[in-house]
């Protein structure tokens, strides 16, 4: 079972607030939920005594609290739970080879790759790379997008998904220029001369 959390900054100095996880977990355990790992969702990495508070309110193993902050792109995301030998650590609780035969009841996490090692097959190598050139891309595509509804953002969403990962397949940087479809044809009178020009310029 893992139970995803967020783990607020508050304060001056700022601190990384527990409590709200604590509560999460407790309402679980009421419910006969126990979590194996926690995954705390945050801005930034979780500090090592927030991961010592939180395995000392909750019963989970520190290094089974994980820390899912904020990265440059989200194909970043899995890369980083690897990093925190999350692979190991699912393959020990769900007792794949080699702990199929083992029983315990208090789980000792492994080390990092000792299990699961997977950091150096082909399709991480492959995955990595896909996130190293959505952060440094090798030129820039821009597309003009012309619709009635532009101002509403989830309006042509399953296109600017399409175009985002078409983006991403031909290493390039995506920007849409949104027109809206009245600027062209200048039948609001409201809109001037200039407006019509400015929107086919674009």
């Amino acid at each position: 079972f893992v139970h995803v959390s967020l783990v607020p900054v508050l304060g001056s100095p700022s601190e990384q607030k527990t409590k709200p996880t604590q509560h999460s977990v407790k309402t679980m355990m009421q419910l006969g939920l126990r979590p194996d790992f926690i995954c705390c969702r945050g801005k930034e990495p979780l500090e090592d005594g927030t991961k010592r508070k939180l395995s000392l309110f909750t019963s989970v193993p520190e290094n089974a609290i994980i820390s899912i902050h904020d990265v440059s792109n989200i194909y970043r995301v899995p890369l980083m739970m690897m990093q925190q030998n999350i692979p190991s650590m699912i393959a020990q609780r769900l007792r794949i080879h080699p702990y199929a035969k083992r029983r315990d009841t208090t789980l000792q996490y492994a080390a990092p790759d000792t299990v699961a090692c997977v950091k150096d097959t082909a399709l991480i190598k492959s995955w990595t790379k896909l996130a190293d050139s959505v952060d440094d891309p090798e030129s820039e595509c821009k597309i003009a997008i012309v619709g009635k509804y532009c101002d509403q953002g989830d309006a042509y969403l399953s296109v600017v998904k399409a175009l985002t990962h078409s983006a991403i397949a031909t290493k390039q940087r995506l920007r849409i220029e949104w027109i809206v479809a009245s600027d062209l044809t200048g039948e609001d009178d409201a809109k001037g001369e200039e407006t019509v020009k400015d929107a086919w310029g674009r």
